[in-house]
């Protein structure tokens, strides 16, 4: 586990206000994937912004994160609503994708990884996707600050456009691209990227 990003995350999870923003790309799924038979996992999982609205909705939510101040404030939440989600501190890369489900998501975890690695969990996460399944995806691409102030060479950032490549073998059911804001660098100029978002489905021939 990366302990130093884990230390950065602790802090940062520490300032955070409450509930998160619902993502506008839940939305799609209560209609289209059976809550009550569905289970969840959520990489990368920060402080719940997937996790617990999709456990509002009824689905089974496996939340995993290397800070422990997100965790503890997903299970802490859980607990006062009663909502069906196991929230664990771990580090994807040490364990894997294990167990099959109906949803994976991993939204802005991979610019922390080797390019190799990232492109290895995406195969992972296909694995174990039932068919009908989902998965959803947010990165940061090369078109943006982050990308450009970048100190470890090699890191994941895909080409505008490439996550769609990814998963031309999936049903692609929302593909976009926004700039957003990012936050400030030290020397306080604004921070900029262009963020890739997809929703693909697993299909069932596969």
């Amino acid at each position: 586990m990366d302990t130093k990003l884990a230390a950065v995350y602790d802090v940062v999870y520490s300032e955070y206000p409450g509930l998160p923003e619902i993502p506008q790309i839940l939305f799609w799924i209560p209609g289209n994937i059976n809550p009550e038979s569905s289970k969840v996992l959520d990489i990368g999982a920060g402080m719940g912004a997937f996790s617990i609205p999709l456990a509002f909705s009824g689905f089974q939510v496996e939340s995993v994160d290397i800070s422990s101040v997100a965790i503890e404030y997903i299970r802490s939440t859980a607990y006062k609503h009663n909502l069906k989600i196991t929230a664990r501190k771990a580090d994807i890369l040490d364990e894997g994708v294990v167990g099959d489900c109906e949803i994976i998501i991993c939204s802005f975890v991979c610019h922390h990884l080797l390019d190799k690695d990232a492109r290895s969990l995406f195969q992972e996460m296909k694995q174990h996707t039932l068919s009908g399944g989902i998965n959803i995806i947010a990165v940061h691409t090369q078109e943006g600050d982050f990308f450009k102030s970048e100190l470890v060479p090699g890191k994941f950032y895909p080409r505008s456009g490439e996550l769609f490549e990814l998963y031309a073998d999936w049903d692609v059911i929302m593909c976009t691209e926004m700039s957003s804001h990012s936050g400030y660098f030290e020397d306080g100029s604004p921070c900029f990227n262009l963020n890739s978002y997809l929703l693909a489905q697993k299909p069932t021939a596969l």
